[in-house]
């Protein structure tokens, strides 16, 4: 049994929880914000020692994974989802990332983290990506969360955290519940950014926080390559901080940045030592770097894909971040206002700048050509996040002040600003607890019962088309390293390459079943290519090896099965 089949075992033998589920998600949201708000309100407490901090911690471990875990129960909700889940188990039979598998703008330590499950006996599945998923925002969060409590205390740092949380565990839409390339990215922001306030708050660069920074910087590049903007804004600061030691302390800024050199490379050396190894590097230039810096980048968002408005209104107003964009503007209000009634201490104005610097980083990451997609919003959060707390504690102080009017509206803005995701969260019941019978009912389409009844789990296959859901819900492996077939269907300078690859793969590996997946009831992008441009037939060479190697047996949703004969 998958974990995705266990957590629906569970949710149909409790139906009742579903019944007043919101009320409690929004129960346990309050009691997380006022035991973040209590070192404010009762200056001195325990609540700020460790046990206090501990309980905090653990209010919004559980606040976070009981909103977050329903989106266990669903099938695929992205097509990357299932593209990465695919690659993952393909990984756990051929390890040799760009030979055995190719995840187009996601490099290989996005997938590599989702191959866990083996460890336990289990398939990855969507329920295990997503919890992965669920570990790398918490992780964020809590580093999130230490670099605060260096820059401004643990007042302040508990207030600021909390509405990056709700964001986070409140979001609704499913391209940003699905484990998507941007966790990873979100992650080494945070992490990178928890360094960068390790060195500003000590009295020497430690070593260590020296190198988890360069660490962070120099695997971005090699998870997500639209991510390199925001890793070289946390480079700049770092480098100008580091620099600010020199004046000082010469021998203190060498050993620093000699140790913060040697982290930013550690990942690029592992990486490029796998390369050598598995002689995958001529794929990693093609795949990777060409596609990326060529392709990617040329993408025009003058038309968007998806549809949606002007990029800097979306970025600003997007429902999906518009609860931390209220709070962190109603925050700039007050912190510019305090600005006017005394002068800001210079490492405030530094704060601010860096953390618009990353900002400003992030929505060119968001808003650049090829990254029409809501689940890259998720980018953007940390950043803000990271602004929200440098502007508050401009407001608040090191000491939070309540008797100031501008920190009690600052503390009234993070109070009110959620009325309306409550209202929207209450008004309706969990989508997924209410969904699951219907889960469990098509837990296996029509055309993955078929698939399972032709070939046993763990079984190779190929499937022509974008359609990766097919790798994951019958359990069979994909053959080729394409996941997805856009660049050979395509018009494109690499597509003859690309197809001589794919059939020489195919030759190789001899999978059992091919499944020409381009029907109009299943999923391709671009969606603009008519269906007769995307079927096989437009490839001669591969009719030819379908022709003399394998037979059609079913025809299932549009979906033609072939098999490959006995020999």
């Amino acid at each position: 049994m998958s974990l995705r089949e266990a957590c629906l075992a569970w949710a149909l033998n409790h139906r009742g929880v579903a019944l007043h589920f919101e009320w409690t998600v929004v129960l346990l949201a309050a009691l997380f914000v006022l035991v973040a708000l209590w070192p404010a309100l009762r200056p001195g407490a325990a609540a700020a020692g460790r046990g206090g901090r501990f309980v905090f911690f653990a209010t919004l471990v559980v606040f976070f994974l009981v909103a977050r875990l329903p989106g266990l129960l669903a099938p695929q909700l992205n097509p990357d989802e299932g593209l990465f889940t695919a690659a993952a188990e393909a990984l756990l039979r051929d390890g040799r990332f760009w030979i055995s598998v190719d995840t187009g703008s996601s490099g290989l330590l996005n997938v590599w983290p989702l191959t866990w499950p083996a460890l336990f006996g289990l398939r990855p599945d969507y329920s295990t990506a997503r919890l992965t998923g669920l570990v790398a925002l918490l992780s964020s969060l809590a580093l999130l969360y230490g670099a605060f409590r260096a820059w401004f205390g643990e007042a302040v740092a508990r207030i600021a955290l909390v509405p990056v949380a709700l964001v986070l565990a409140w979001v609704q839409h499913p391209h940003l519940l699905h484990y998507g390339s941007e966790h990873i990215p979100a992650l080494l922001t945070a992490l990178a950014v928890y360094g960068l306030a390790q060195v500003q708050t000590q009295p020497r660069p430690p070593a260590w926080a020296c190198w988890l920074q360069g660490l962070a910087v120099g695997a971005m590049p090699l998870v997500k390559m639209q991510g390199v903007p925001i890793a070289a804004a946390l480079a700049l600061l770092m480098l100008a901080t580091l620099w600010s030691v020199r004046r000082t302390e010469p021998r203190h800024f060498r050993q620093a940045a000699f140790t913060w050199l040697v982290g930013a490379g550690t990942a690029p050396l592992l990486v490029g030592l796998h390369l050598l190894a598995t002689g995958a590097w001529p794929l990693f230039v093609q795949s990777y770097l060409q596609l990326n810096l060529v392709h990617y980048a040329g993408m025009s968002i003058t038309q968007p894909p998806t549809g949606r408005p002007s990029s800097v209104r979306y970025l600003l107003w997007s429902p999906h971040l518009r609860l931390l964009v209220l709070i962190v503007g109603g925050w700039a209000l007050m912190a510019a206002w305090a600005c006017f009634q005394r002068k800001p201490a210079n490492r405030d104005v530094g704060r601010i700048a860096g953390a618009l610097l990353v900002c400003a980083a992030a929505a060119f990451a968001v808003m650049k050509p090829g990254t029409q997609f809501v689940h890259y919003l998720l980018l953007f959060v940390v950043p803000l996040g990271v602004l929200g707390g440098a502007l508050l504690h401009v407001v608040l102080g090191d000491r939070p002040d309540l008797s100031r009017w501008t920190a009690r509206i600052a503390l009234l803005i993070l109070l009110i600003s959620p009325i309306p995701t409550v209202k929207s969260l209450t008004s309706t019941a969990n989508p997924f607890l209410a969904q699951a019978p219907v889960y469990a009912r098509d837990f296996h389409s029509p055309l993955v019962s078929r698939l399972r009844e032709l070939a046993p789990p763990g079984s190779l296959m190929t499937v022509w088309g974008w359609s990766p859901d097919l790798y994951v819900q019958s359990g069979l492996v994909q053959a080729t390293r394409f996941g997805f077939c856009s660049w050979l269907v395509e018009p494109n300078p690499w597509r003859d390459g690309l197809r001589a690859q794919f059939l020489q793969e195919l030759q190789q590996n001899r999978p059992l079943l091919f499944v020409d997946a381009m029907a109009p009831e299943q999923f391709y992008f671009p969606l603009s290519t008519p269906v007769a441009d995307r079927v096989h037939e437009r490839f001669p060479a591969l009719v030819d090896l379908l022709a003399r190697d394998y037979e059609l047996v079913d025809t299932v949703a549009g979906a033609r099965i072939y098999r490959r004969r006995a020999p």
